[in-house]
Order: structure tokens, then sequence, then C-alpha cells
């Protein structure tokens, strides 16, 4: 299922991936949820650089795959712009000034692979599992 937040794509496996999870050991299921996100939004992440505004390239190399910081409740991966002093240019692309128009980069690379990270995720989610129950 994938769950559209404000700037947030949430993705989750189905019910029977869920009892799956639920059967192991929060350790091992926050790690095959976080491998699986990981896969899951690499081509988010590509579809973002390619759909960045380009000036002389710098928004495209700050784009980036990080862990979300640790917590007990939410876990996984986020396409995010490296912080750097200029950072807050890639939130003036997204979302507009008010003299300039909003471009929506990432929001556009978040629908156009929606489906394709929705696919990569519960495969390596069911990949993990079957690693993680067999051994």
């Amino acid at each position: 299922m994938v769950k559209r937040e404000t700037g947030w794509m949430v993705l989750t496996g189905d019910k029977r991936l869920n009892k799956k999870l639920s059967r192991l050991s929060g350790k091992d299921s926050k790690k095959a949820i976080r491998e699986a996100a990981k896969a899951a939004l690499r081509p988010v992440l590509n579809a973002a650089r390619r759909n960045a505004p380009e000036d002389e390239g710098l928004l495209k190399r700050r784009l980036k795959l990080r862990a979300m910081k640790k917590s007990r409740s939410v876990f996984g991966y986020r396409v995010q712009i490296k912080h750097s002093q200029d950072f807050y240019y890639g939130g003036f692309q997204e979302w507009g000034t008010v003299k300039m128009e909003a471009q929506e980069f990432m929001q556009r690379a978040a629908d156009e692979k929606r489906k394709a990270a929705l696919t990569i995720y519960r495969a390596r989610l069911k990949q993990a599992i079957r690693r993680l129950t067999s051994g």
C-alpha cells in the first residue's frame, strides 16, 4: 500500500507480509524494512535527480538517500537534499517562493516511481523475511 502524505511517500507491505514481519524480532523486522526501503527509493532518487532544475548541477549532486533518524515507531530511508550552507535552495525549487513558481521535482519523482518503488519494496521485503526465517 502506498499512502501519500505531504512530502512523504509511505510504503507498507500487504497483510501477509506484515503478519510475517510481526513474527520476527523487532531488530530483525526493522532491518528488513530498512533494506527494502533503501532499495525501493533508489529509482525515486534517480528520478528526482533527473527532474531537478539544473543551473550548475549542484542540486542534483546534493540529492541523497539517507536513513531516517532512529526511532521506535518510524524507520526507513528518505530522499533528501544533503545539508549544506545552501540546502534551502532545494526547498525554493520544490515549493516555490513569492517570486518563483514551484518546480515540484521531488514530488514528480515520487509520483512517477510510486508503483516501481512499491514493487521493489515488496520483493525485497519478501527476500529479507525468507533469509531471516530460514537461517
